[in-house]
């Protein structure tokens, strides 16, 4: 979770990429993160993920 004070300066989308660049690398075609329903909208909309019990995003 990214503190308050930094919310809204692309923080979060930078760390999703880069998670998602590395786990790429490792050989990962998927990543899953589990979340709480306030942070659906983020990772949905932000960082091009899908909505499972958590969120979904295909790693081509």
């Amino acid at each position: 979770m990214v503190g308050l004070r930094y919310q809204g300066q692309g923080v979060g989308e930078r760390t999703v990429r880069k998670v998602a660049e590395q786990a790429k690398r490792a050989g990962c075609e998927w990543l899953h993160a589990g979340l709480n329903d306030n942070a659906v909208d983020f990772y949905c909309w932000r960082c091009g993920s899908q909505k499972t019990n958590g969120v979904l995003r295909y790693l081509s």
